[in-house]
């Protein structure tokens, strides 16, 4: 099974067209897709094009960033995400994870001082809302 195409598992649109980016404690770094990012252009601060990365994915395969974005993000504030092409989930890993608190048992998410509940995608991830 190629996880990253599971769309079951890794949707990207939640209900009435939110953008949902997956809590992953695993992923080293936060990531999105290039079609992602363009649908969330208003959410972007920055962009470097000089930022540029390998990914190793659960399924073996080996992703290669476009650019660095930063983008604001609600509830949760400034993430830097890796831009990527193809059909990729949006992640939220421990780069940015570090600055937040995660209690996986209850869906609560901490940051800044303030906590919020998260929903939880058909299998069971834990999701930010994006937009």
């Amino acid at each position: 099974m190629n996880v990253l195409m599971d769309e079951e598992i890794f949707a990207a649109e939640g209900a009435e067209g939110r953008l949902n980016a997956i809590i992953d404690s695993g992923a080293t770094a936060s990531i999105m897709s290039l079609a992602t990012a363009e649908k969330l252009s208003h959410h972007v601060k920055n962009i470097d094009p000089t930022v540029k990365r390998k990914f190793r994915t659960a399924s073996n395969n080996v992703l290669t960033s476009l650019s660095m974005a930063t983008m604001e993000i609600p509830n949760f504030g400034e993430v830097a995400f890796h831009i990527c092409e193809g059909a990729i989930p949006t992640l939220i890993g421990m780069t940015t994870l570090a600055n937040a608190s995660v209690d996986f048992r209850k869906g609560i998410l901490e940051v800044r001082g303030e906590a919020f509940d998260l929903q939880r995608n058909p299998s069971g991830h834990l999701v930010v809302p994006l937009n």
